[in-house]
């Protein structure tokens, strides 16, 4: 044999070899991809087994649940006589998925919206579950005529002790008409309704379903079954009597039934002789069932039941192959990848909406609410300009005045609440822990909501009844959230309505209490639309009854985030036309209460005569804005202190390097200043080498209100913080604490 040869056959061979192995791999391949789809057909069986289970057993929850809370309204109805007990029935009957709602007495009688049905009248089969000692239950039943259920055919029937509807209510009274008390309540409801949330049918194939879900009970009858036809006969198909009928079946009856006694979930295979109506014949198909127990416990007595054809795994194996693999994977990740950009893209787009919308929607609300009462401002400073020099309205200009510093502290109080807004959102609120008193707590919102309430002709009724007196938390924040609601029912409560605030504790474990603050009204109350966005920025219900009633709509939002800051929740119940109820509760720790707040403190203040009578502090105001400046100036003179005037921060440097040793107690500084800000002339001074360098006291006098603003001040030598608009009379506390302190 020549070199020729031998090398072909080789090759041939080698050939033949490789197409071996290949084929080998091949049905190896092959093998494996049939028992994964095998294992993936089975698992996706057990996920439509296990969320039929779910959806199921959520169902009969829910209604037993409804049955509870109908029990509740019935309770709380306290009916007298029996038309008003089924008029009150027929109303359940139209607000709840029942078809029909039925109350039991202890005689047995059955109590409908229609009419009484007298025990011995009816299958007893109704309340045997009952009287035998279960809770409760849900029953199949076939009605041949209406009886008392309004429809014939089958129904489902829940049933419950009322002693069981209230096991886990604090009121545990029961049921009653008059004197007559009720031993247990029904509602029914058609199988169909359990059908919705089912995948019925699964595994399709050209237009043919191959897989179907089933409901039975444990004596085989079937609660929902989608192959039923219209046949009435139909009515009687039984699970155990076709397991007997099978051509073949890996499980008899007598298993299966033995096996659902016992709540187990198990699986089999059965071939059944079918007709064929598309060719007139009969053939046989064989099929895999998986059945799973609906509850673990006796009041659901229910399997549920999948069957699927078992074509459908040779199906999916067959028509896999490779190529098709790589095909549906190119397909599908060019698809992923498109949906994945256009979902990137359509986010992107929602969101620049929804923040244009929302900046839209700010500066609307904003520019209506500053310019309102800004027109008014100057509308009346136009008017006391004209007037000023005419002693005939010196009393109309003082009026005029009054309501120009009301205004302006209305725009005040619309801008801390942005700022607060702004901060709250950016989680840069801190919420202090200290000793406080709740009666001192609602003695201050009440004296500052006094002038409020009196002027509309509210009456107020406080109701304190408390067991820790103090507490520790963070006072000025929940003296604004409390202000806040009960200005605002003040606001939308009429003349002669009421508000009642009352404050409830109880303890908790780790030595805390919870503390509910209630502030309750007659007031115009809100929509249960409204409540859903009630603390959404910038939301306030527009109706008949507040089209007059101004506000930035900022106030509960800035009320909820303060009161989540605290650890603690508000609570909203209101009602259109009849009022509204907020609630905060708030878990703290008890504390001890110190000193300072059982003692009391004597007045401070005084008079410009007792401070002129002393050595008046010096102060040295450092502030580039001429009006604020002069302003500031005045207050001071007028109040008996001295007051020098630096129009920066450089001149703030040079002024006090200048002056004698201990020639100002104070220094105001404005934080933002030309050529040097407040912050840096601070540090300039306590570098100073004199010896008043260190311990002069200057307090941050700024608009700058944010915390890092605070925390740079301080670090940069600064003593305190004070916001503008400076208010006097904190201003003046602070520097009579200054001139007590000299005087010591």
């Amino acid at each position: 044999m020549d070199f020729k040869w031998k090398k072909r056959i080789i090759h041939v061979a080698t050939a033949i070899g490789i197409s071996i192995v290949v084929i080998l791999i091949s049905l190896i391949y092959i093998r494996t991809l049939n028992d994964d789809i095998k294992e993936n057909t089975k698992s996706e069986i057990n996920e439509i087994t296990q969320h039929d289970q779910f959806a199921l057993k959520n169902y009969v929850e829910y209604n037993w649940e409804t049955l509870k809370r109908i029990s509740r309204r019935m309770r709380r109805a306290e009916c007298e006589t029996l038309e008003d007990f089924k008029a009150l029935l027929g109303h359940e009957r139209s607000e709840t998925p029942f078809l029909g709602v039925y109350y039991v007495d202890e005689e047995y009688n059955i109590y409908t919206a229609d009419y009484v049905i007298k025990s011995g009248y009816y299958n007893s089969e109704l309340v045997e579950e009952i009287v035998n000692g279960q809770d409760k239950f849900v029953k199949h039943f076939v009605f041949e005529k209406p009886e008392f259920t309004r429809c014939r055919g089958e129904q489902l029937v829940y049933g419950m002790t009322i002693d069981y509807c209230f096991s886990n209510d604090e009121n545990k009274s029961p049921v009653t008409l008059g004197d007559k008390k009720f031993k247990a309540v029904l509602g029914i409801t058609s199988p169909n309704a359990l059908q919705k949330g089912l995948i019925l049918d699964s595994f399709k194939v050209d237009g043919f379903v191959n897989g179907y879900s089933a409901v039975i009970n444990l004596i085989g009858e079937y609660i929902v079954d989608p192959q039923r036809t219209d046949d009435e006969n139909n009515l009687s198909r039984n699970f155990f009597d076709e397991l007997d009928e099978s051509v073949k079946c890996s499980l008899t009856s007598d298993e299966a039934r033995q096996k659902m006694n016992h709540w187990e979930s198990f699986t089999f295979t059965r071939t059944e002789r079918v007709f064929d109506a598309s060719t007139g014949k009969h053939k046989y198909e064989n099929k895999f069932y998986s059945c799973i127990p609906i509850d673990d416990q006796d009041p659901v007595r229910w399997y549920f039941l999948f069957s699927v054809n078992k074509t459908v795994f040779h199906e999916r194996s067959y028509s896999l192959i490779i190529l098709n693999i790589i095909e549906l994977f190119v397909v599908l990740s060019i698809v992923l990848v498109a949906l994945f950009l256009v979902i990137i893209n359509h986010y992107k787009s929602a969101n620049a909406i929804e923040k244009e919308k929302a900046q839209s929607e700010f500066l609307s609300n904003m520019s209506h609410e500053i310019r309102t009462p800004l027109n008014g401002m100057v509308g009346l400073n136009y008017l006391i300009v004209n007037a000023i020099d005419e002693p005939e309205k010196h009393e109309q200009v003082k009026e005029w005045l009054k309501k120009s510093h009301s205004t302006a502290k209305y725009l005040l109080s619309l801008v801390n609440d942005v700022l607060d807004m702004s901060k709250l959102q950016a989680g840069k609120v801190d919420i202090v822990h200290e000793p406080l008193l709740i009666e001192s707590i609602t003695d201050a919102v009440w004296s500052m909501q006094l002038d409020n309430i009196i002027r509309r002709d509210i009456q107020f009724v406080p109701d304190i009844k408390i067991i820790e007196p103090c507490i520790l938390g963070d006072s000025v924040r929940l003296k604004q959230v409390l202000v806040n609601i009960v200005s605002n029912a003040a606001k939308f409560t009429s003349p002669g309505g009421k508000i009642i605030v009352s404050v409830r504790q109880k303890y908790l474990e780790g030595g805390k209490v919870l503390t509910s603050f209630s502030c309750e009204d007659t007031g115009c109350g809100m929509s249960q639309e409204f409540l859903e966005t009630i603390f959404d920025v910038f939301t306030q219900e527009r109706n008949k009854n507040t089209a007059s009633i101004k506000g930035t709509g900022l106030g509960m939002s800035i009320s909820k985030l303060l009161v989540d800051a605290m650890g603690g929740e508000l609570l909203v119940e209101s009602e259109l036309g009849k009022g509204s109820k907020f609630t905060v509760n708030l878990p703290a720790e008890i504390s001890k209460m110190p000193d300072y707040l059982s003692q009391q403190t004597a007045g401070t203040d005084e008079t410009k005569a007792t401070r002129k009578k002393e050595k008046p502090l010096k102060i040295l105001v450092a502030e580039d804005n001429e009006l604020n400046a002069e302003v500031i100036l005045e207050i001071l003179g007028s109040e008996g202190f001295l007051a020098d005037h630096a129009s920066d921060g450089k001149k703030t440097v040079e002024m006090f390097a200048t002056s004698k040793p201990h020639e100002y107690d104070v220094i105001l500084m404005d934080m933002r200043m030309p050529l040097m800000d407040g912050c840096d002339a601070s540090k300039a001074i306590r570098s100073l080498e004199r010896e008043d360098a260190k311990t002069v006291l200057i307090y941050a006098c700024t608009a700058n209100t944010f915390e890092e603003d605070k925390i740079r001040a301080i670090e940069s030598g600064m003593n305190d913080f004070l916001t503008k608009p400076i208010d006097v009379k904190v201003l003046l506390q602070m520097l009579e604490s200054v001139m007590a302190h000299h005087g010591n």
